[in-house]
């Protein structure tokens, strides 16, 4: 196709469109670029699930470590500090909460828990660990109950 009379050329060839304009250099773009493509949405797997009483859940957090951990309930408390080999226990967190912790001296947190023990109650065992992949620094649970660890 061309429009010779306002020096504009327009070629397609092979799925591609090219224009060509007196005095531009244009870069031909695939045919298929001017569609918007669906990106498909990750949902990620909850590690398990638990039962909030009445909107509320209890975080009974253990330190097996030996160092300190610093822990927060985002949008809840200030930062706080427990011992190592101290324990502690958050009552009635409304959910959706989110708890983040981690060691003082920069050192990996493996985690280990149970979920609903007692009803509404999770546990969570926080040990040292070497492998980075295990390393674990938040707890998120979401209105349903489902638990996620990061």
């Amino acid at each position: 196709m061309s429009f010779l009379n306002r020096g504009i050329r327009a070629t397609q060839l092979i799925g591609i469109i090219a224009l060509v304009l007196p005095g531009w250099v244009m870069v031909p773009l695939p045919a298929s670029a001017s569609q918007p493509r669906l990106m498909a949405q990750v949902t990620p797997t909850p590690d398990s699930a638990m039962t909030p009483i009445e909107g509320k859940v209890n975080i009974r957090f253990i330190n097996e470590t030996g160092a300190v951990i610093e822990y927060q309930v985002v949008g809840d408390t200030e930062y706080r500090t427990l011992a190592g080999d101290g324990e502690m226990i958050l009552r009635s967190l409304p959910v959706a909460t989110s708890l983040t912790f981690r060691r003082t001296d920069s050192g990996l947190l493996r985690v280990q828990f149970r979920a609903d023990d007692p009803p509404g109650t999770i546990v969570v065992r926080v040990s040292a660990t070497n492998d980075f992949a295990l390393d674990r620094t938040t707890l998120y649970i979401d209105q349903q109950g489902m638990i996620f660890f990061n």
